[in-house]
């Protein structure tokens, strides 16, 4: 399993909050870091993504191409945004 160090430090350095962020990767090592992280995972399906995902748990969510995985994302954050003014639609 991958340490989420990475994912981590670089959130504390850019003052960013992991409490809802989407991070989409194409292996498994890297979705268990973004998991061990609080990050909600995104597995693509181009480059690895399509063999490593029959590794995955069913509630790891699957995006064909990164076009499929902003549309996942905008799918899921569209009430937050709404609530949040000044972040565009």
């Amino acid at each position: 399993m991958q340490a989420p160090g990475l994912i981590l430090d670089s959130a504390r350095d850019m003052h960013l909050d992991l409490a809802s962020p989407y991070l989409a990767g194409e292996k498994r090592t890297g979705v268990q870091a973004e998991s061990a992280a609080g990050v909600t995972p995104i597995l693509g399906g181009t480059g690895h993504g399509a063999t490593e995902r029959r590794y995955m748990p069913e509630q790891v969510e699957y995006a064909d191409d990164p076009l499929g995985a902003v549309s996942h994302i905008r799918s899921r954050t569209k009430s937050v945004r709404r609530q949040s003014p000044g972040l565009p639609l």
